[in-house]
């Protein structure tokens, strides 16, 4: 689990897609106060994207209803955030999500469950609705 951020990032350098990039996902699990993967940066060494990442990432997986576990509510995932709010995440960046969050209430995009059709992918209505081009 802990060689997945290395692993990401040599398949974005094998696509030769822009370094800020991976180096968002090269460091999204690294911590606030230094205790995180895979190279103990903390505080303000963590690149500004991978501390987004990481409070965004871990929101998704809280409140996301998976094959182990059940998806929490969004007040619980808010909690769990805000105990990791300045040794597993930057503070400011957990301030900024929620304040996203309540100021945009339908900013985070219904979860679907459903089976593909014929081998093609199905959209969100909200991303069909937000991207056209799609």
């Amino acid at each position: 689990m802990q060689r997945h951020p290395v692993i990401g990032a040599r398949i974005l350098i094998g696509c030769d897609v822009h370094p800020f990039y991976v180096e968002t996902v090269l460091y999204h699990h690294e911590a606030w106060d230094g205790h995180g993967y895979p190279t103990g940066l903390h505080g303000e060494e963590i690149p500004l994207s991978a501390r987004i990442l990481s409070v965004a990432d871990v929101y998704d997986v809280l409140t996301s209803q998976r094959p182990y576990k059940a998806a929490l509510s969004e007040a619980l995932a808010r909690e769990r955030l805000l105990l990791g709010s300045a040794t597993s995440f930057d503070p400011t960046i957990v301030c900024a999500f929620f304040h996203l969050l309540d100021t945009h209430p339908n900013f985070t995009l219904p979860q679907r469950v459903c089976p593909l059709h014929e081998g093609v992918p199905q959209l969100s209505p909200v991303l069909v609705e937000s991207f056209p081009s799609l």
